[in-house]
């Protein structure tokens, strides 16, 4: 069956991780606005497709990254995030994306190679190494300092 022209257009993926993300300044609902905007001034349409999964583990957690990726692929539409850590933060993610039928753009950057995409991810899988080793170490000066607090 031959496929229907579409008017070219992006879906948009966006995510979070955590619902304390939900309303900072990287929510989804900015990511969304961010998108719309983008997308407008492209003169395109756009379909959002929003997630509440990490950014890493099995894919199988993934259910709306493999949803926005099938959609752009079916519709023949390019896939849209703000930047390459709302894809994932692991480049093993990627093979679940064929750029040649599905091309990644990033806002602000327009269309991406699969070599910045990784740099992109790698970049944000260290950035997520480095929060969470400056997360333990606040909570164990947390906790050491409340353990001296109860011992005077």
């Amino acid at each position: 069956m031959p496929r229907r022209s579409l008017p070219d257009g992006f879906i948009g993926y966006v995510r979070v991780s955590t619902t304390n993300q939900m309303d900072d300044g990287e929510g989804l609902r900015s990511q969304t606005l961010a998108l719309e905007e983008y997308a407008r001034g492209q003169g395109m349409e756009i379909e959002i497709v929003p997630g509440s999964e990490p950014g890493h583990g099995p894919i199988i957690g993934r259910p709306r990254f493999l949803e926005a990726i099938q959609k752009a692929e079916q519709r023949g539409w390019k896939l849209l995030v703000t930047n390459p850590s709302r894809l994932s933060r692991e480049a093993d993610h990627l093979k679940f994306i064929d750029l040649r039928k599905t091309p990644v753009w990033i806002l602000r950057e327009g269309q991406v190679t699969k070599k910045r995409l990784l740099k992109g991810i790698e970049i944000a899988a260290r950035e997520l190494l480095q929060l969470r080793a400056d997360g333990a170490a606040a909570v164990s000066y947390t906790h050491l300092r409340a353990h001296e607090t109860s011992l005077h």
